[in-house]
């Protein structure tokens, strides 16, 4: 392959900006789209490619080197006129009818990396079949002679068509969410990313007051990758006791994850929202299966079980989930790192609808977020989710996925594993419906561990059980 570099992830390719993410790949990437069936459909049609960026740095110059490229190729170009949340160019693809849609970020990834993201014609994360294409196309493509220096264009190239996807994404929102009103207090911790005043706008009138937390220009996002777990939010668990809010909404980089807070400034996890949300649509007489991830909590099968609503499981990254959107009948899909889709409105994870609809769910029970969640653990039973993120050498990363597939563990200190799963990573089935899952990261040299146990002390005991026998083994 010319470019073994570039490896497409769970949603598009990311890579250290100047290191891996370099102006020679990103052009090999953006011609190997260009001659994918899909896109050259696309040129026929005369349909428009949408171009977004969102707040990182050297975003927005990728961006109008994209529009740029494609442009000469003949395609019809229009260009994000600021920063943008992939909901938004997703929203605008969508409305406008176009060919698909190329997001340049790098999600929740850290400051030094940059991304690209390929959303389809039905708004969502592209298949992997259309990855397969653009994967199929790049082997054929030539490296540029390393003498060749590429420069980035002005970021809004002369004469480039331009839009405010996001005015267009808050139009579509509002179609489908109508707020209600009501005198609340709501922080949003847009974590530096291009979700900033994103939520305040869509509540303009309805009452609320939205604190902004973290969202100034930052492109460097105060040095932190802008994802919203819980070690990164105590700017925004500090401002909703400060302000006596009535919860708090995070979102990461690119707006399309969502995190919360509960009045007191607790962490309210994404499977918590995803449940949340599954009970608030099937009481408003929707149907549909419920679409999860490979690493999401119980709870939500718990909850889809006592409602005769049907599970998918899928393997981890959003493209497995849009593809069962695609095949229709879902109500709602979910991933524990805060991805949440309602098909209804988009097959696309968005963290500002996500956040109106927790809104909208507190005011209509008339009941606090955290009495919310404690009615939930009631019928279905405590339980406690953990994530943890090992930042570890590659070669020892791979004795340890070696040891997984050849040697697995029989037991967690006294949890004995009944069954292991092998649907994405490794996952250790253990008594009460708990587990442990072991997978790499798609995106970064990380291992992740995944925990679901009783409580704190359970998970805390399985995760010292596990990094005892990593620790024994390799």
């Amino acid at each position: 392959m010319a470019f073994p570099e570039i490896q497409f992830g769970t949603d598009g390719w990311r890579a250290i900006l100047g290191e891996g993410f370099t102006t020679d790949r990103f052009l090999a990437v953006m011609d190997a789209l260009a001659a994918t069936a899909d896109m050259q459909a696309a040129l026929k049609r005369k349909q428009a490619v949408l171009i977004a960026y969102d707040a990182r740095f050297q975003a927005d110059a990728f961006a109008a080197l994209a529009a740029t490229r494609l442009t000469e190729k003949g395609f019809k170009c229009i260009l994000a006129d600021g920063a943008t949340g992939t909901p938004g160019i997703c929203a605008a693809i969508v409305d406008r009818k176009a060919a698909l849609g190329i997001m340049i970020t790098a999600s929740h990834n850290p400051p030094e990396y940059l991304g690209v993201k390929i959303k389809g014609a039905y708004g969502g994360s592209a298949t992997p079949k259309l990855i397969a294409g653009l994967v199929s196309q790049l082997q054929r493509q030539k490296r540029l002679p390393q003498d060749k220096v590429v420069k980035l264009p002005a970021r809004q190239p002369d004469g480039m068509a331009l839009a405010d996807f996001n005015a267009e994404h808050i139009a579509k929102l509002l179609r489908f969410i109508t707020p209600r009103k009501g005198k609340t207090t709501i922080v949003h911790d847009a974590m530096f990313g291009s979700g900033k005043a994103l939520l305040a706008k869509a509540l303009a009138g309805s009452g609320a007051k939205v604190v902004a937390v973290r969202h100034a220009d930052n492109p460097g996002f105060g040095g932190i990758g802008p994802e919203p777990v819980p070690e990164r939010m105590q700017p925004m668990f500090q401002a909703v006791r400060r302000h006596h809010a009535m919860m708090g909404i995070a979102t990461d980089g690119d707006a399309d994850r969502v995190a919360a807070c509960d009045a007191a400034g607790r962490f309210v996890f994404p499977h918590e929202i995803f449940a949340l949300m599954t009970v608030y649509l099937h009481d408003a007489g929707k149907r549909g299966k419920v679409v999860r991830n490979f690493a999401t909590s119980e709870l939500v099968c718990k909850i889809a079980e006592d409602r005769g609503l049907k599970v998918k499981t899928t393997p981890v990254g959003f493209k497995h989930i849009v593809e069962e959107m695609l095949r229709g009948g879902v109500l709602i899909g979910g991933e524990e790192s805060g991805g949440i889709a309602v098909p209804e409105f988009l097959p696309e994870r968005d963290g500002i609808m996500c956040g109106l609809m927790l809104r909208e769910i507190v005011l209509q029970q008339k009941k606090p977020l955290r009495g919310l969640l404690d009615d939930l653990y009631k019928k279905y039973g405590a339980s406690t989710y953990r994530r943890w993120d090992l930042h570890i050498p590659e070669a020892k990363k791979q004795k340890i996925l070696t040891l997984l597939e050849k040697r697995p563990p029989e037991a967690f200190g006294r949890d004995r594993v009944t069954g292991i799963d092998r649907l994405d990573g490794c996952k250790f089935l253990l008594p009460g419906r708990h587990w442990l899952l072991v997978r790499a990261s798609g995106t970064e040299p990380i291992l992740r561990v995944y925990i679901e146990g009783k409580d704190e002390r359970h998970v805390k005991t399985l995760y010292e059980a596990f990094a005892a026998w990593v620790k024994s083994g390799a």
